[in-house]
């Protein structure tokens, strides 16, 4: 049995000068991983290449310590934590293989047996048949193999050949030259490491000094470059992406500030000169009425004058509906329930449906949260989608279903209040669906192909969206959806 006592007495050790080289090269690897390893502590590479700093510590201090004692059963303590050393870090260099060619998840099972075999040989190691004795020599005390040490090489040269296996199967799957020249860089590290493992042979006659010391500093200093190296890289790749999103993000809000421009300019042009095009128009359509209105309609130029009639009065409601798009009412918004704008919008619209023959049917949801809108300009929306439904119903052969559901729900998704125009008319085509908010696009025969469009403008302005469902021959279904309104520092109110 050690005394503990003993062997951390400083009496029992002396200034070995070959003792200085280990000295230097655990201090130097210990404060390499761990520099690396605050660097990212996330990383499973940091990790691992503090394990092999750490062990790479311990076994070259070890060492030193074993060099330096004067005492037989201290330096035979330090000899057992020396060969620990050794094999813990022979599975750490495992571990950083797996690492290094990215299989540590694919590997975990691997690396624990690994790390659980250099525990055991570690713990073999304090067997008395694993150390003949020690010897003290011309560079200082070191132990005498016994006959458990091959077991201790075997394992060692087994570790090491799993990492070679992974690197060249890791060089043929890579594509790229850089990666595999890292890889080939890897490898020589990988074996100049092995040969550093020359020190075990020290316990059958004494080792190359100090060749395995500065090889092991050489592996660490190598290995952190690389992290860091590949750090930086991986920064400044991150930088550059950023750099590029945020000129993205520039150049788009750049185009939209352009276009909103565009429109603006264009919105404002488009007013006057509708408003200039009104009043020759309204002058026409007034006009032609008082006429039509004091001719006799067996007159020769009765028809010609009804005609002008029809037109100036289509010309009239279509210049009313571009001044909606182009120019709206001042928005006012209130808290109020979905439920009671439908049912107003269904109440305008109820004669209506009742000549069409049209089976109408309300599912609302009692608990739908309000919405803050300007209940005018919703109102108009529904009731937009309502006639175009009721003339999609009435394009129905005769005998046909007509049938129109209006429900309403809450999307808790997006927290948003939904408003669905269900038909079962003819339906909307796929190519005709990516068209029918645009303005002038309509499928009716007489239709200006504006409603839509301005009911997709109101609900955008409220911060809301209208899309449609539809399959040729099974009808539409209009969703309108709204934001909820925010509950505080409001009052509902109910119209």
């Amino acid at each position: 049995m050690f005394n503990i006592e003993n062997i951390f007495d400083i009496g029992l050790y002396y200034l070995n000068p070959y003792a200085l080289t280990p000295m230097v090269v655990a201090g130097v690897c210990l404060c390499l991983g761990i520099f690396v390893f605050q660097s990212d502590r996330s990383h499973p590479y940091t990790r691992t290449l503090l394990n092999i700093s750490l062990t790479i510590s311990i076994w070259v201090l070890s060492q030193a310590a074993m060099l330096m004692s004067y005492d037989v059963d201290s330096a035979l303590f330090w000899a057992h934590v020396y060969f620990m050393a050794i094999s813990l870090t022979s599975a750490a260099a495992v571990h950083l293989n797996t690492a290094l060619t990215q299989r540590n998840h694919r590997q975990r099972s691997i690396i624990r047996f690994i790390y659980i075999q250099a525990i055991v040989l570690g713990l073999l190691s304090w067997h008395s048949e694993f150390f003949l004795g020690i010897h003290i020599g011309r560079y200082g005390a070191f132990p005498r193999a016994g006959m458990y040490m091959p077991i201790l090489m075997l394992f060692v040269g087994c570790c090491f050949t799993v990492c070679f296996i992974n690197f060249i199967d890791h060089f043929f799957k890579v594509k790229s030259t850089k990666k595999r020249q890292e890889i080939i860089v890897f490898m020589l590290a990988y074996l100049a490491l092995l040969l550093s493992f020359v020190d075990v042979f020290v316990a059958f006659y004494p080792a190359v000094y100090p060749f395995g010391h500065l090889v092991l500093l050489g592996f660490i200093l190598l290995m952190a470059c690389h992290r860091l190296r590949t750090s930086h890289e991986m920064v400044d790749e991150q930088k550059s992406r950023e750099i590029s999103a945020v000129f993205d993000e520039l150049r788009t809000t750049q185009l939209k500030l352009f276009e909103s421009g565009k429109v603006s300019a264009v919105a404002s042009l488009s007013a006057g000169l509708l408003h200039q095009l009104s009043q020759p128009i309204t002058a026409i359509y007034g006009f032609s009425k008082f006429l039509k209105k004091e001719m006799d309609p067996k007159d020769k130029f009765y028809k010609p004058i009804e005609l002008i009639d029809e037109q100036a009065s289509s010309l009239k409601e279509l210049l009313e509906d571009l001044m909606n798009l182009v120019r709206h009412r001042k928005i006012h918004k209130t808290n109020i329930n979905v439920n009671h704008i439908i049912k107003k919008s269904i109440g305008m619209l109820i004669d209506e449906l009742r000549i069409k023959r049209i089976v109408w049917d309300l599912d609302l949801d009692e608990d739908i949260p309000y919405v803050y809108v300007d209940s005018i300009h919703v109102q108009q929306i529904f009731m937009n989608i309502i006639v175009n439904a009721v003339y999609a119903l009435n394009s129905l052969p005769q005998g046909a279903q007509r049938s129109f559901k209006i429900s309403s729900y809450y999307e808790k998704q997006t927290n948003k209040a939904c408003a669905s125009f269900k038909d079962s008319g003819p339906g909307i085509s796929e190519f005709d669906q990516k068209r029918v908010f645009e303005p002038f696009f309509s499928t009716k025969s007489k239709g200006s192909g504006i409603g839509l469009a301005l009911c997709q403008d109101l609900i955008a302005e409220h911060g809301g969206q209208i899309v449609v469902e539809s399959q040729p021959g099974q009808g539409a279904n209009f969703i309108v959806k709204f934001p909820c309104a925010s509950k505080v520092g409001m009052q509902y109110v109910q119209q």
